[in-house]
């Protein structure tokens, strides 16, 4: 075969080039020629440079692309990143050269859509860019509502005033869908720095960037390859989890973490205790068992190269992302990660690369904003639509609509505006030449908070977030031209491979209860698009005080697609964000150790997190709702090798209770 697969090779250069895609196959081929043989050295340089021209194809298209279609045609050639990490894994001496070819496919999206907001002060760009933000806000309503599906008894005039309503809709929707992407398009083509972002990251980049005693784990999941044949024929194939430990002091190391679906089916059981409701004893003693699996199977590979580290920086990918590391199970007997490491998320390598201060920020603006004890049930009213916009937005059809959010109603709860009351009086006792903004009733809208945000370094949102249950059909239901949008394969969701998918997480503002009933009212939820679509280069912080904030849509090698990585590719540096729903007083608690940490003791972002943790765990009870203070340093943090008081019965805090809020981006 090797020299019918050579030749194929030749004709294929001859006729196309060394830099067309084809070609990239033909290498892939005789690579694999090789695998077979088990010779992956053979190999190695053939797969690397089939790698390389697939991603140079992505990056000039990307010039001309929207965030959307980049990621849909990342996803479809993924397979050349999978062959690349399988060859690595049976070659074993390759971390170096394997995990940079990792970095500059994982993450460059996101971070193309961070490059939008270094260019929103260009005189020729400003515009489109401001005309995004607009056409985001618009997607993002016309996306909540969609015709009524006729009763089973309805009549067949009813039947087709439903279908015309519903082809009306479908077509709007599309339009405006349209006009959203060729707007990035249009900033993509006119911006020399969305092009080129910067050059390729090396191991010894990151090696410089890291302080003494950390270490930065990146997980990719992937489609792991090995050359022979199942019982069934088939190449030997399962999707696996690949790590990489990068730390200043040694080599890096490549882990190989075995099977994707037990570690995704251990979280799932892992986490299950924490949701309202399913804390029995059943969950209870099976989310035992995983976290031991996890510790196993996750942790401890991982751990073999962490000695003497303090913090770790972690990257996940998939279902790792939902993950609360802090609370899996430490090195003594009872304890947790969180009594052993500092552990902050990060979405991409390439935040590493400098000092985050001239990264995406320019500089941090003073001031905190607080959102919260939101009126959801308040009519907020926009201003007047332009004749362009009712066009997209007034029909009758619209105002019967079925809402996306699956009949969901929020509350307001008495601790959010205990917790806003808190935040707001500790910010003025550190910070008294600092303006605070307060956004709350029926002025939390998302509009004054979209107005306001760039303007404040801090924001604090105390309000319900949510994420569309993948049952929800209605985005894919919709129509879509498979040539128009580069969506041949199918990818990870329904949504994700129709539409912007930003449009299925948002935050509670507002009037989040009220329907659209008039052209001129937009609805009260806050999606991921929107944020997306703004500008928060001088944010330094980010709290999203809510449920499931953190949560998102998996979309292959740009980690989950949510609110958190939207505050991200806004431009904000650091975001704390929640895994599950949380208790609300507790919640509170944690918060306001939180900031005493943070602006009273003057510590880092990562380690006031994580000192206001290790409080709740040693001296919360949530039935008195009370705090006990441990036995800490003089400096006032806590030191694990101190006793501690402990709640009722010298019990040690349920994770559910301090676990689910994680630190993202900026740890320092």
């Amino acid at each position: 075969a090797e020299p019918l697969v050579k030749q194929a090779l030749e004709v294929t250069k001859a006729a196309l080039g060394q830099q067309h895609p084809d070609y990239a196959v033909s290498l892939n081929n005789l690579a694999w020629l090789y695998r077979y043989q088990a010779e992956p050295a053979r190999a190695e340089p053939l797969v690397r440079q089939a790698l390389a021209i697939q991603r140079q194809v992505l990056d000039r298209n990307a010039g001309i692309q929207s965030n959307r279609q980049q990621m849909a045609n990342q996803a479809n050639v993924k397979g050349y990143l999978s062959s690349r990490l399988s060859n690595a894994v049976a070659l074993g001496n390759d971390s170096i050269s394997a995990i940079e070819d990792l970095w500059q496919w994982k993450g460059t999206v996101t971070a193309r859509q961070q490059a939008y907001r270094t260019v929103a002060g260009n005189p020729q760009l400003a515009p489109l860019f401001q005309e995004l933000q607009s056409v985001s806000r618009y997607l993002s309503d016309l996306a909540s509502y969609t015709p009524l599906p006729p009763p089973p008894t309805a009549s067949q005039q009813q039947k087709e005033i439903y279908q015309r309503n519903r082809t009306e809709w479908e077509a709007r929707f599309a339009a405006l869908n349209d006009q959203y992407e060729d707007l990035q398009q249009q900033i993509a083509a006119g911006s020399e720095a969305f092009r080129q972002i910067r050059e390729p990251l090396t191991v010894a980049d990151v090696q410089s960037r890291l302080p003494e005693k950390t270490a930065y784990i990146d997980l990719l999941e992937y489609r792991h390859a090995s050359p022979r044949l199942n019982e069934s024929g088939k190449l030997d194939a399962e999707d696996r989890y690949i790590a990489f430990v990068v730390r200043a002091d040694q080599a890096p190391a490549m882990i190989d973490l075995g099977s994707a679906a037990g570690l995704a089916d251990a979280i799932t059981v892992f986490r299950r205790p924490f949701e309202p409701g399913q804390d029995t004893a059943a969950n209870q003693a099976a989310a035992v068992a995983a976290g031991q699996q996890l510790r196993k199977q996750l942790w401890l590979p991982l751990q073999a190269h962490l000695s003497d580290i303090a913090t770790v920086i972690i990257s996940p990918d998939t279902a790792l992302g939902t993950l609360p590391f802090a609370a899996l199970p430490g090195n003594q007997e009872g304890s947790y990660l969180l009594e052993d490491y500092q552990i902050a998320m990060i979405p991409m390598a390439q935040l590493l690369r400098s000092d985050w201060e001239d990264v995406f920020v320019s500089s941090v603006n003073p001031g905190l904003l607080v959102l919260g004890d939101v009126n959801y049930d308040a009519k907020v009213n926009s201003p007047k639509s332009t004749s362009q916009e009712a066009t997209l937005l007034a029909d009758v059809s619209m105002r019967a609509a079925q809402d996306l959010r699956s009949g969901r109603t929020w509350d307001a709860l008495p601790g959010f505006r205990q917790e806003l009351d808190t935040v707001r009086s500790l910010f003025a006792k550190q910070h008294p030449d600092e303006t605070t903004r307060i956004l709350a009733g029926d002025q939390a809208d998302k509009v004054s908070f979209l107005t306001e945000a760039s303007r404040f370094g801090t924001l604090h949102l105390i309000t319900h977030g949510y994420f569309e249950d993948p049952t929800v059909k209605s985005f894919s239901q919709v129509h879509v031209q498979p040539d128009r949008l580069g969506m041949d394969a199918p990818g990870p969701d329904p949504y994700f491979n129709a539409y912007v998918p930003g449009l299925l997480s948002g935050l509670a503002l507002a009037g989040a209860n009220q329907p659209a009933e008039t052209e001129d009212m937009f609805d009260g939820i806050l999606r991921a698009s929107e944020i997306e679509a703004s500008s928060l280069q001088g944010v330094d912080l980010v709290v999203l005080s809510a449920c499931e904030t953190g949560l998102g849509a998996v979309a292959g090698g740009e980690g989950l697609t949510g609110l958190q990585r939207s505050f991200h590719v806004a431009g904000a540096k650091t975001v704390v964000a929640s895994l599950w729903k949380v208790d609300d007083h507790a919640t509170l608690t944690l918060m306001s150790e939180f900031y005493q940490n943070l602006w009273d003791k003057k510590l880092g972002k990562l380690e006031a997190l994580r000192q206001a943790q290790l409080a709740m765990l040693r001296g919360y009870n949530p039935r008195t709702k009370e705090l006990v203070r441990s036995l800490g340093s003089t400096s006032g943090q806590i030191d694990p090798a101190k006793p501690a008081l402990r709640p009722q019965n010298n019990s040690r805090l349920d994770p559910r209770y301090w676990a689910a809020f994680q630190l993202s981006g900026d740890w320092k």
